[in-house]
C-alpha cells in the first residue's frame, strides 16, 4: 500500500478519518504502508507521527529517503537542487518508532553528483548507524531510473547498473551482511518474500 499525501483531502491529509482507517486496516492485514512525500517530509511529519501513534502495529516505509533533496525531479546536479538538512534530521528522528523502515531508493533524485552518487555515502552511513541495515531496503525507482529523472537526464542508467551501484561505495558499515539486508533481506522480511539461498 502506498500513501500519496497529496491525494488525501485537506486540511487533515493522511491524518483524516479515511487515512487513519486505511492505515490501521493495512496493519491488521499485515500490509506495509509506504509514504511518498515527493515535496519533502516537513509538511507531512505531523500526519506521519499521528498515524504511527494511531496504529503502531502498521509497518511504515518512507520512500526515497524522505526526498530530502528538493526539488525531487531527479538528475539535478550541483546546486540545481538543495538538500534540506531539517528534513534529513526528521528522517533520522523517525527511527525512534521501531515500525518505521526507510527505502534507500531513487538515488538519482537525492544526489548532487553523477552516478555512482558518492556524495550519498555519508547519508547511508547515518541511516545504517541510526536504523540498522535490517530497517533499510534498496530500490531503483524503475523505470524512472532509466531516465535519471522525471525526464531524461545525464543520470539515467540501465536497471542492472542501478543494482550494481552500491558496489562502487566504500564504508565500513556497508559490510557483506549489511549489503545483503539492504539489497533484499529487509524487503523479504516485511513483504513476506522468500530469500534466495546462497549457492
Amino acid at each position: 500500500v502506498r500513501f500519496n499525501p497529496y491525494l488525501f483531502p485537506r486540511p487533515d491529509g493522511m491524518d483524516s478519518d479515511v487515512g487513519r482507517a486505511l492505515y490501521a486496516k493495512a496493519g491488521e492485514l499485515g500490509m506495509p504502508v509506504g509514504v511518498m512525500a515527493f515535496s519533502g517530509l516537513p509538511a507531512q511529519m505531523p500526519a506521519i507521527c499521528a498515524l504511527l501513534k494511531h496504529a503502531p502495529q502498521t509497518t511504515l516505509i518512507i520512500d526515497h529517503m524522505g526526498f530530502f533533496r528538493q526539488p525531487a525531479t531527479g538528475g539535478l546536479i550541483a546546486d540545481a537542487a538543495e538538500n534540506d538538512e531539517g528534513a534529513w534530521k526528521m528522517l533520522l528522528e523517525l527511527a525512534e518508532y521501531p515500525q518505521v523502515f526507510i527505502k534507500v531508493s531513487a538515488l538519482f533524485r537525492l544526489s548532487s553528483e553523477l552516478p555512482p552518487h558518492l556524495d550519498l555515502q555519508p547519508r547511508l552511513k547515518q541511516l545504517l548507524q541510526t536504523y540498522g541495515a535490517n530497517r533499510l531496503m534498496w530500490g531503483s525507482d524503475f523505470p524512472f531510473s532509466t531516465l535519471g529523472g522525471n525526464t531524461p537526464t545525464s543520470c539515467g542508467m540501465e536497471y542492472a547498473q542501478t543494482v550494481e551501484l552500491l558496489g562502487f561505495w566504500s564504508m565500513q558499515e556497508l559490510d557483506p551482511t549489511a549489503l545483503k539486508q539492504l539489497m533484499g533481506g529487509t524487503a523479504a522480511k516485511i513483504f513476506g518474500f522468500v530469500e534466495p539461498v546462497d549457492a
